[in-house]
């Protein structure tokens, strides 16, 4: 101990400002260190504070546009749904009238044209023995060869052709005056 107080007074007093300016510019030093430090973790943290103030509002903004578009989505496709059920009732209304596949509305309105002509020949082959029945058989000739037109139309209607005259319609008459040529010949001259 002695020496360490020999040592303190053996110190010049130049020597004691030279320590005490070494350790100010070390002070200095550390000071100017830690105030750069302080700065960047200052400039740091606020930019950071800034970030995270600024990231709610940012987000809410695509929540909330992020929300509309799923709904506008949403009704979108519910429109989309809505159009492909109502493109399905027209498909199936398309089909026919009354909800009867195309083709076997076509084939009855066929049928009922067949039957018409089947009608309107017995007609004629009823009218044909009977004296004086000229009249009624043109007044009901008449109204079946409408109702065969109105088929016709339906038929067309419906998209596809109308039937040509068939065969058999154009065979009954054929055979009629081909086996009673005769009886035919004499209702044909009551007319």
């Amino acid at each position: 101990m002695a020496d360490d107080n020999n040592d303190k007074e053996e110190l010049t007093e130049e020597q004691k400002i030279q320590l005490l300016e070494k350790k100010n510019n070390t002070l200095k030093m550390f000071i100017t260190v830690l105030a750069g430090i302080s700065f960047v973790l200052l400039l740091g943290v606020g930019t950071l504070a800034y970030l995270l103030a600024d990231q709610p509002d940012i987000e809410l903004a695509t929540t909330t546009e992020t929300n509309e578009l799923k709904t506008q989505l949403d009704l979108q496709q519910a429109t989309i749904d809505k159009m492909s059920a109502q493109i399905q009732l027209i498909a199936l209304q398309k089909e026919s009238a009354s909800g009867i596949p195309r083709e076997a509305a076509i084939e009855a309105q066929r049928d009922v044209i067949h039957l018409i002509k089947l009608l309107q020949n017995s007609m004629r082959d009823e009218s044909r023995m009977i004296k004086g029945a000229r009249s009624w058989y043109e007044h009901y000739d008449q109204l079946l060869e409408a109702l065969r037109q109105k088929a016709k139309d339906r038929i067309i209607k419906l998209g596809s052709t109308p039937p040509p005259e068939s065969d058999a319609d154009q065979q009954s008459p054929k055979k009629n005056t081909s086996s009673g040529s005769k009886s035919d010949d004499f209702s044909e001259a009551m007319f």
